[in-house]
């Protein structure tokens, strides 16, 4: 540094600050658990509604897909599925 060392950080050796309180509190004082029963159940609630319209149609799409491609599997396993290739083989 061209200035020479400054001090270290949070010490920059600047004028005295004046006028700024903080204020903490101990951590074995925070309830830290103070609501977790009842307001994170209804945060779930809300959060999970709101991934509703984004995951129902995706598992709606892929239910339909397994559906159809059973469906057709068995048909063709069947009689007349087995007819029903024969004859577009011809």
């Amino acid at each position: 540094m061209a200035g020479g060392y400054m001090g270290w950080w949070g010490h920059m050796c600047g004028p005295k600050q004046r006028g700024i309180v903080s204020y903490s509190i101990s951590p074995y004082q925070q309830r830290v658990f103070a609501g977790v029963l009842t307001k994170s159940s209804f945060n779930v609630v809300r959060r999970t509604s709101a991934q509703v319209p984004y995951i129902v149609p995706a598992f709606a799409l892929g239910y339909l897909v397994y559906w159809w491609g059973n469906k057709t599997f068995a048909f063709y396993e069947s009689k007349a599925g087995q007819a029903y290739l024969k004859k577009l083989e011809e």
